[in-house]
Parts: structure tokens; sequence; C-alpha cells
């Protein structure tokens, strides 16, 4: 089975935008950020980007979920 790499990692090119790229490349976190109760997307991510994510969503008053895999 393959790893899942993460989704802001150095090898997928611009990643999704957080601010630091991850090097760990390794998908350990699904992470759901809820916009509205109608709109949510869902990234897999390594803890650290995790976190940068988690910390930023909730900046901009979004709610996050996150789930170990």
């Amino acid at each position: 089975m393959r790893k899942m790499l993460c989704e802001n990692a150095y090898r997928r090119g611009r990643g999704i935008g957080i601010e630091t790229q991850c090097y760990a490349n390794e998908a350990t976190k699904e992470v759901t950020v809820i916009y509205h109760e109608l709109e949510s997307d869902t990234f897999f991510l390594c803890d650290e980007c995790a976190k940068a994510l988690k910390r930023d969503a909730i900046k901009h008053g979004y709610k996050v979920k996150i789930r170990k895999l």
C-alpha cells in the first residue's frame, strides 16, 4: 500500500497555500474546514501542516475538524 502525500508537500508544487511548505511528505491527518453548513473542504496533511491550517482557519472564523488517518 502506498503512503498518501501531504497535500502541502514540496513535491506537489505550490501545495495548498499554507505559509511554509511541508518536507515531511506523509499525510497523517484528515482536516475538514467548514465554511458554512453546506460548504467544506477536506485536506490530507501532515501534523505540522494540519496545525498551521487549523490556526489559519480559526483566525478567519471557520470551524475545523481533524481526524487521524
